[in-house]
């Protein structure tokens, strides 16, 4: 005969059930058996749809959080470049922006060995005429002053087209690139 079993409870329970052991019949009918089947079925049922909700929420919190995050960064991009846009006024209101740099850049962009007419707002040009020896390799240049031309800008006319350095362009280059995604 087995050994009893003895269990050392903190209260004496309440409700006592003898499970059946492996292969013996079930003390309550062969229908308990079954109601316990479909009860841990419905139960297992229950949990795969809970499941299945939770994932479905996870997917939808991370698209959204994907969504909220483009748009902070569209914001904080498009901040950015309106900061740099009023640095760079105050600079050129401040007589601190050489627009010697620009003109060469422009040149940079512009068919080799053409001629060609650089437009310049008249502050741009006083200051660009005042700088002499250190723009003297600029001189085969033909400059006119266009009012329509922005501080700190510069518009290169050629015979090929036009090429124009102005700020919006270039603070749009500078957000593009910074738009650029990420590669993992």
């Amino acid at each position: 005969m087995p050994e009893p079993l003895r269990v050392n409870l903190p209260a004496p329970p309440a409700a006592v059930r003898v499970m059946p052991g492996p292969g013996e019949p079930s003390p309550d009918g062969p229908d308990s058996l079954e109601r316990e089947r479909q009860v841990l079925e419905a139960e297992r049922v229950a949990l795969a749809r809970a499941r299945g909700a939770l994932e479905t929420a996870a997917a939808r919190l991370a698209d959204l959080q994907a969504q909220v995050l483009a748009e902070a960064e569209d914001h904080l991009l498009d901040l950015a470049v309106e900061i740099a846009r009023k640095v760079i006024a105050q600079e050129i209101e401040a007589g601190r922006c050489d627009i010697e740099p620009i003109v060469r850049q422009a040149l940079d962009r512009a068919p080799p060995k053409r001629e060609c007419v650089v437009h310049l707002h008249p502050d741009d040009l006083a200051a660009l005429e005042k700088a002499g020896d250190g723009v003297a390799d600029l001189a085969h240049l033909r400059l006119v002053t266009d009012p329509s031309v922005g501080r700190g800008e510069c518009v290169l006319e050629t015979a090929e087209g036009t090429v124009e350095a102005r700020t919006d362009d270039r603070l749009h280059h500078v957000r593009a690139a910074m738009k650029v995604p990420e590669t993992p």
